[in-house]
């Protein structure tokens, strides 16, 4: 009996080597984890710019609509749908709303919500990896890399980011609630609510609905109280797919054409998109767009022989079920995205943007491989179980491998692409020159000068909100003027020049006031000075105050002035409203070239109403 007592207690001692061993094991798995997130908080820290663009438009103008106008109606109304993926936008307005009131539009702070919610994605994914099996805590290094890797929001629209990886997370986190041992009211309850959150950030978000029900479904110990919930879930399943059925078709955005959607789905092409979308996670160029579709071709091969081994072959499922789940979800969202865009131009099933639901299914097959190892590993007396073990290896290291010119894709993108919104933001300066008016480069953001599109911006320059509180910004044209006052202050004799303003806003200056009710200010013209000759710059003066700095001249022709036909002597000035007060203002024109002045005798008066 006390040799009993004594083998007992031997078999539940830990060693404390073990644990230590243990313990510095987990202590490297997180190191390289975290590799990975502080990567992407030094890619945001990078490229982050405090203000919108394009499609960001969907959710800060609702905020801008309440504190220029008092109304809500941006918010709650149903007007802001995306015309090519029917996405409700509710819960992005709402996660979005406190910052852009409260914190004078500054965008920066949700570049690092991307990151903060790519990091609780990792840890409830952790958590399903725990409850899976311990001995696969290692697999968090490749999911961090899958989870952090920024291709997704690359060159795109911060507020778009944000909807695709909550949408993400809210899917995430639905399955992992419902898959705890046991269901509670409290569990059941939020996973509701965060699948209409998840609804509402982007159509992708209705599949939170279709986990839950899988989930719920294929619990099959709780009897009365299963069937309860289950019963539940499809009732408000039914109830808000008919809200949001009812929002969207109110707006004739979902018009489904035959040929177009349903048909051309059941094809090659339609093949072509879903294979090319399950290897948006890899980026091997545009050009090389036949290597992804090859990859999506095996991710559905793995992804059937997956289903097959742990369903047919394996009785007890509940360990790979989540991961099985996951690959299923990322096929179906693969498929529903096909069918809404394949018939869109540009739409190939390539776009970055998709990584951020895709993934599930290269994280699930990850996963499922790494537990196929531990299968074969348990089982060596079989035949083959070097080859298996090789080929399961293959597989994980061939994820991770392809998954490199993914991160170097995202810095070549993200370089360029922040050159060219620079170049944008830097539209709304006092320092830009004629490359704004011409916007044909960068076709995909709109003219920046657009009377419909720099209300806001008006209202943020007024207001110092935004980059216009940054004290950085229009830091140039500062240097400028402070220059010119120095030459000013030293040159009390200025020359008289030859030149006039013609047009403000398209306007002929034909009398002396004009009246300006655009958000932009644009006054053309040209200056020669006393001899002639060109002017190296000029400053545009506003109540005789500098405003702004100007020598981007290009070639003028004028039948009444010869001598003007070969001399880079005319401007085209252009600039938001918001710099100047509302009410009447003298402008005039003030020409330099080395240190001398040259001063247009005329005088407009420019009135803003």
């Amino acid at each position: 009996m006390n040799d009993t007592k004594i083998n007992h207690n031997l078999e539940n001692y830990d060693d404390p080597k073990s644990h230590i061993t243990k313990n510095i094991k987990n202590i490297i798995i997180f190191l390289a984890a975290s590799f990975f997130s502080i990567h992407t908080l030094v890619y945001i820290l990078q490229f982050r710019l405090n203000f919108p663009f394009g499609d960001d438009g969907h959710t800060y103008s609702f905020a801008y609509e309440y504190l220029s106008t008092g109304s809500w109606n941006g918010l709650f109304g149903i007007t802001e749908i995306s015309d090519y993926a029917s996405h409700l936008i509710y819960s992005l307005k709402l996660l979005a709303l406190p910052n852009l009131i409260y914190n004078s539009f500054d965008v920066v702070n949700f570049y690092y919500l991307q990151w903060i919610i790519m990091s609780l994605t990792l840890l409830v994914l952790f958590l399903i990896l725990k409850k899976t099996d311990k001995r696969l805590y290692w697999v968090l290094i490749p999911i961090s890399a899958f989870i952090y890797c920024p291709i997704y929001n690359t060159g795109y629209w911060i507020f778009s980011s944000i909807m695709w990886l909550m949408v993400t997370f809210c899917i995430v986190l639905t399955v992992y609630l419902l898959n705890k041992e046991k269901i509670t009211n409290s569990i059941f309850l939020s996973s509701v609510s965060i699948a209409i959150f998840s609804t509402f950030f982007s159509l992708i978000g209705i599949m939170a609905w279709l986990a839950g029900l899988i989930c719920l479904a294929k619990r099959n110990n709780e009897g009365k109280i299963r069937k309860k919930y289950l019963a539940a879930w499809i009732a408000v399943t039914v109830i808000i797919g008919f809200i949001f059925v009812l929002l969207v078709t109110s707006l004739n955005v979902i018009q489904f054409d035959e040929e177009t959607y349903l048909v051309k789905f059941f094809s090659i092409e339609g093949i072509s998109f879903v294979t090319t979308y399950l290897a948006t996670s890899y980026r091997f160029g545009t050009e090389n767009i036949f290597f992804s579709k090859i990859i999506g071709i095996i991710t559905l091969i793995l992804s059937g022989y997956f289903f097959y081994y742990f369903i047919r072959i394996k009785k007890n499922i509940q360990k790979s079920y989540p991961w099985l789940l996951f690959i299923l979800l990322g096929i179906i969202s693969g498929i529903i995205i096909a069918i809404g865009r394949m018939g869109l131009e540009g739409h190939d099933g390539n776009e970055s943007f998709y990584k951020a639901v895709s993934q599930f299914s290269q994280i699930g097959i990850l996963v499922l491989v790494s537990m196929l190892m531990l299968e074969i590993k348990k089982n060596r007396t079989k035949k083959f179980t070097n080859i298996k073990l090789c080929l399961c290896i293959l597989i994980i290291i061939s994820q991770m491998v392809f998954l490199i010119p993914s991160y170097y894709a995202s810095w070549v993108k993200a370089e360029h692409y922040y050159d060219v919104k620079t170049v944008y933001v830097d539209c709304y300066s006092l320092t830009h020159g004629t490359e704004c008016l011409d916007w044909t480069e960068y076709s995909r953001f709109p003219h920046p000068f657009e009377r419909t599109k720099v209300q806001a911006a008006n209202f943020w320059l007024e207001n110092k909100m935004s980059v216009f509180g940054d004290a950085n910004f229009n830091q140039q044209n500062g240097h400028d003027l402070n220059k010119f006052r120095t030459i000013l202050e030293n040159n009390p004799d200025i020359e008289f020049g030859f030149g006039k303003i013609e047009k403000i806003n398209g306007q002929l200056v034909s009398k002396q006031s004009i009246v300006i009710e655009e958000n932009f200010v644009n006054i053309e013209g040209w200056i020669l000075d006393e001899n002639k000759s060109s002017v190296d710059s000029i400053f545009l003066m506003i109540d005789n105050k500098p405003l702004l700095k100007y020598e981007d001249f290009v070639s003028r022709e004028h039948k009444e002035y010869d001598y003007v036909s070969k001399k880079d002597s005319g401007w085209n000035i252009i600039f938001l409203s918001g710099y100047i007060e509302k009410g009447c203002h003298e402008i005039g024109i003030i020409g330099l070239s080395n240190d001398t002045l040259v001063k247009l005798q005329e005088k407009i008066e420019m009135c803003k109403i």
